[in-house]
């Protein structure tokens, strides 16, 4: 579905950034991010794929029940990447806000905590023949997934594809290739 422009490898090596910033051509962006309910004990986790120009690709939303939000994060991060292989994508830059999730993906430790298993799962998904970098974003930067991880928890249970954006989710997309971070 899409193809690579240009031969153009972005740097894993990046100041975290307060707002989003578009891939190279031939590059998409994953944005996910995981949001908890307390007082419903629900969790959910949202994303979105956008191309070099910040042009919509698909995104999704994930109602998960009850799980810590560290769980949400990685369950976006897993979603996501399921979702962009099913869609073709073969070279991609992953980049959430919790550098927890990012410190869990890269430790080569396993423990016997219940989150493991996504872990296998997302690196599974990662050593598949693509091309992919994961960064870490401030929050103020995430705001799209951020959006859709809360709008997560008003959406059935599972798994819920979108390829087209909600007018909210719209303008928060045109703020962040115009480069304004909204509070």
């Amino acid at each position: 579905m899409i193809q690579a422009l240009q031969k153009q490898r972005p740097s894993n090596n990046c100041n975290l950034r307060t707002n989003w910033e578009p891939p190279p051509r031939g590059w998409v962006k994953l944005n996910t991010d995981g949001a908890v309910w307390d007082s419903k004990n629900m969790a959910g986790c949202g994303g979105l794929i956008r191309t070099y120009d910040g042009s919509w690709v698909a995104g999704f939303t994930a109602k998960l029940g009850n799980c810590q939000v560290f769980q949400a994060e990685l369950w976006g991060m897993r979603h996501g990447l399921q979702m962009a292989w099913d869609l073709g994508v073969r070279r991609i830059i992953v980049e959430t806000d919790s550098a927890e999730a990012l410190d869990k993906l890269n430790s080569m430790e396993l423990t016997s905590q219940s989150f493991n298993s996504l872990v296998r799962e997302i690196h599974s998904l990662k050593n598949r023949p693509w091309e992919i970098l994961f960064q870490h974003i401030k929050r103020e930067g995430n705001q799209c997934a951020n959006w859709l991880a809360k709008n997560s928890l008003r959406k059935n249970y599972g798994f819920n594809f979108i390829d087209n954006p909600h007018v909210e989710l719209q303008k928060l997309i045109c703020n962040d290739c115009q480069g304004r971070v909204t509070h």
